[in-house]
């Protein structure tokens, strides 16, 4: 084997090597803004959402809300806040679900009262499917509600503590 060929074949290594290093590092990257990005998308919207789920939760505490209650069927407020609030959240679940945001940060970082939220919200979301005649209304939302109970179930599987 002359010197000319181990030269050649070192070099291809070298650059194998460093091709793969690069794309590595290309990915790590990526996966970093991916969860910066979720980070600072929840920062810009967290007052908001605090502010709907504190309102909604003075008015109805923890149980589910009853869209033929009179408490909601006579608030066009409170209808308009938890219409935005789910405007806000499937547009957030939209981002989560196609992997935009990373999922693990954002349970980490309000998985449990979206989970909570979510469940309280439920019947007035089934209501505006049937009134709308829109079966697919806030269905990221729902669909990340389940990736959460998934994961809250899993992380109770595994000894790990509850989302709760």
């Amino acid at each position: 084997m002359s010197i000319e060929l181990i030269v050649s074949i070192a070099q291809l290594i070298v650059v194998v090597l460093g091709s793969v290093i690069a794309i590595w590092t290309l990915f790590a990257n990526h996966e970093r803004q991916k969860k910066q990005a979720t980070i600072e998308f929840h920062q810009e919207l967290s007052p908001i959402t605090f502010e709907y789920r504190k309102t909604i939760s003075e008015l109805f505490g923890i149980e589910p809300i009853n869209p033929f209650e009179k408490r909601y069927k006579e608030n066009k407020e409170l209808q308009e806040l938890i219409t935005q609030y789910l405007t806000i959240m499937e547009r957030f679940a939209v981002g989560i679900n196609t992997k935009v945001y990373d999922f693990d940060v954002f349970c980490r970082l309000v998985g449990d009262s979206t989970r909570v939220t979510y469940e309280k919200l439920k019947p007035v979301i089934d209501h505006l499917r049937r009134d709308q005649g829109r079966t697919t209304l806030y269905k990221d939302f729902e669909k990340l509600y389940f990736k959460l109970m998934k994961k809250s179930e899993h992380m109770n599987n595994e000894g790990k503590i509850k989302l709760t």
